[in-house]
């Protein structure tokens, strides 16, 4: 794969679009940042004098006018696309830095406490990082990991009379080491969350939850893209429409949990009698169907009924005793008795009615020709 390919992947995992929101909940601790820059410009025109405050605070200020920016452009309906959203991680890494350099100022001058310096970049950056905490684990890991790091160097570097001791930025650095692997393992939680509820609903809206068989939905789509198929390579299938015979009657008999148990049989019974290159699918109610493709002749869909028909051996078992099973079959076939999914399950819908008229057990072709089993 190209270097550049590689390159453009990872900048687009880098910024895909959970950082929109995020973006936005950053938007809203905006205020208390300010704050608490203020405050910090406070500590510095003490130890350091009005021109390194001054400077600081332009800096710190910036770069946070900056972010908002572009958490404004990120928030437009045009604006979720790539460069905004590198521009916007910028615009973060920035401002962290910025507040990193705070107790790294105070060292440089050698301020022989900065234990209140760190303090506030602490708590600035843990109200920036909350609002990606569960969006963007890499601002997470940047906007928490930078100050950690700098935190872990600053001991070694300063002179043994400071009260900024290995041990509490040892501590310090560790709280915000685990503020990230919290705040990642977390996203991780919710996005596979998301992922099988995503699922769940995809399953729900494509296949019954009864028999486990496509629904009416995906039946559709199957048949409609089964026509295209045909119209390209000039061949026909056949739509089979099932119904279950006396099925009210189970239910009236025996209740509808034995109605259920009936559907589910059926679903299984039909599923084996056709094989894995057919679409099974249940439209609703007792109602089942069958598509076939690439059909040769009449032959072929006889024995898939003769299948169907002679599958419904042995009763089906419940609570103790049997119920018998049996369908009654409508054939229609694409594109000779229908030329569009509504005409094809009309024709269908009208050999079904004849197969019941004959006597139920039996599969009818839409053109009035029977077969009895």
């Amino acid at each position: 794969m190209p270097r550049g390919l590689i390159s453009r992947g990872w900048l687009e995992r880098l910024g895909d679009h959970r950082l929109d929101g995020a973006a936005l909940d950053g938007l809203k601790t905006l205020l208390p940042r300010l704050v608490i820059a203020a405050l910090a410009s406070l500590l510095l025109l003490t130890h350091l004098g009005s021109r390194a405050a001054i400077l600081w605070i332009s800096f710190v200020g910036f770069a946070e006018l900056w972010c908002r920016q572009c958490s404004i452009m990120l928030a437009r309906p045009d604006g979720g696309r790539l460069p905004l959203r590198l521009n916007y991680i910028a615009s973060a890494l920035m401002t962290t830095i910025a507040w990193t350099s705070l107790p790294v100022l105070l060292w440089w001058s050698r301020v022989p406490d900065i234990g209140s310096a760190v303090i506030v970049m602490l708590i600035s950056q843990l109200i920036h990082a909350q609002a990606f905490a569960f969006r963007a684990p890499s601002i997470v890991a940047f906007k928490v990991g930078v100050p950690a790091s700098a935190m872990l160097a600053l001991p070694w570097l300063v002179e043994p009379a400071s009260y900024f001791t290995t041990l509490t930025s040892t501590i310090a650095s560790g709280l915000c080491i685990s503020y990230i692997f919290a705040s990642v393992r977390a996203n991780w939680r919710s996005d596979a969350a998301l992922r099988k509820a995503h699922d769940e609903l995809e399953y729900l809206a494509y296949f019954d939850g009864l028999t486990s068989l496509a629904n009416r939905r995906q039946f559709t789509r199957h048949m409609r893209n089964l026509i295209e198929l045909s119209d390209r390579q000039k061949s026909r299938f056949a739509l089979l429409l099932i119904d279950l015979d006396h099925f009210k009657v189970v239910n009236d008999t025996f209740g509808h949990d034995a109605g259920d148990a009936l559907l589910v049989a059926a679903g299984e019974r039909l599923r084996a009698a056709v094989g894995e290159l057919s679409h099974v699918a249940r439209l609703g109610g007792d109602e089942f169907a069958i598509l076939l493709p690439d059909i040769g002749s009449t032959a072929d869909i006889d024995a898939a009924c003769g299948r169907i028909v002679d599958g419904v051996q042995p009763a089906v078992d419940f609570n103790g005793g049997q119920m018998s099973l049996s369908f009654s079959i409508g054939i229609a076939l694409y594109p000779g008795d229908g030329d569009s999914i509504q005409s094809i399950l009309k024709s269908a819908d009208v050999a079904l009615y004849d197969a019941k008229r004959r006597g139920r057990g039996t599969w009818c072709f839409s053109d009035g020709f029977g077969k009895v089993a």
